[in-house]
């Protein structure tokens, strides 16, 4: 009797120490991993989600970023990291939605191996044409490429990038034969559409088209999402244009480990939820050309899962080998 009393002690000590520990979450610093390099859109979220954190559960949330591999580097880190809520991640539509239909061995789960918070933000994307291109909204660059089969070149951002996979979703539904010249990142894609070198540019975010379009440089074709963005209103979507299926942000969500524990899962997501409605945080993404999405976790699993076989689909039709 006496030991069976020290078990059930021992027991209550243990589950009360737990206890503590999961209502006292975050009582330390915690990390936050970004697959990608400083600076672009994937990063400037993680920044704005790791600042409502600390101002909301008050601790310290530091960006760490691991960059390499298209964001397998970094990714792969987030899913090996321990479960317990101070190793959090940056999942994004390139390393959790693309990455699974384009890359033949990933050393990560896409689905099992992380446990989805919130989708944080999305960016409204825009094919953008050089200022003498013989077209000037979708219908007739359509038209143009239909009557010159491959003479319509778009750059991205590199291959199997979401402007990459925008523009062959578009040359499958148009019934069109755009050329794609892939580039070391967006900066060398937008010197080379200003420099005339290629005919369109399928930008992911809408920052070169707004430091751009008011000198006249360049021109916008089509917003690549089914409804306009409020940062360029006249600009036509792909709604508009009869193709309301290319509807193709790119997201950042925040994911931890598989098997975070569900009260660190709902402490985050809420802390998020409420700091991603402030109008003041949408405005902060307003300038890198992107808007706030918060979501259940559910939700945001929910969407990573169709947004891999989304672009798996893409993919096979274009014949895309993986890599």
């Amino acid at each position: 009797m006496h030991a069976l009393r020290n078990i059930l002690a021992t027991v209550a000590l243990l589950g009360g120490a737990c206890l503590a520990a999961a209502q006292g979450y975050p009582n330390k610093p915690i990390k936050l991993i970004v697959p990608f390099p400083p600076g672009g859109p994937v990063d400037a979220s993680a920044r704005i989600a790791a600042k409502i954190i600390t101002d909301t559960l008050g601790q310290p949330v530091v960006v760490d970023n691991r960059s390499g591999a298209g964001g397998v580097v970094g990714t792969e880190a987030i899913a090996k990291s321990a479960p317990d809520g101070y190793t959090l991640g940056m999942g994004s539509i390139a390393s959790l939605g693309i990455n699974p239909g384009l890359m033949e061995k990933l050393p990560y789960d896409p689905i099992r191996g992380f446990t989805p918070i919130t989708n944080v933000a999305a960016t409204s994307g825009v094919i953008l044409a050089s200022s003498d291109a013989p077209f000037h909204d979708l219908k007739s660059l359509i038209a143009y490429a239909k009557a010159h089969p491959g003479k319509v070149t778009f750059a991205s951002a590199g291959l199997g990038s979401v402007g990459h996979m925008v523009g062959e979703s578009l040359n499958h539904a148009a019934g069109i034969q755009m050329t794609h010249v892939p580039y070391r990142g967006t900066g060398p894609a937008a010197q080379d559409l200003l420099a005339g070198n290629v005919m369109t540019f399928i930008e992911t975010s809408l920052t070169t088209a707004l430091t751009h379009l008011p000198s006249g440089k360049v021109k916008a074709i089509v917003v690549t999402r089914k409804n306009r963005s409020p940062l360029l209103p006249a600009v036509p979507a792909m709604g508009d244009a009869g193709f309301p299926d290319i509807d193709s942000p790119a997201w950042f969500g925040l994911v931890g480990p598989a098997g975070l524990p569900a009260d660190v899962v709902d402490k985050l997501n809420a802390a998020l939820g409420k700091g991603l409605r402030d109008p003041a945080v949408a405005e902060q993404m307003a300038r890198f050309g992107a808007e706030p999405v918060p979501t259940s976790p559910a939700e945001f699993g929910g969407y990573i899962a169709q947004e891999i076989e989304r672009w798996r689909k893409v993919i096979k039709t274009a014949h895309i080998k993986p890599m």
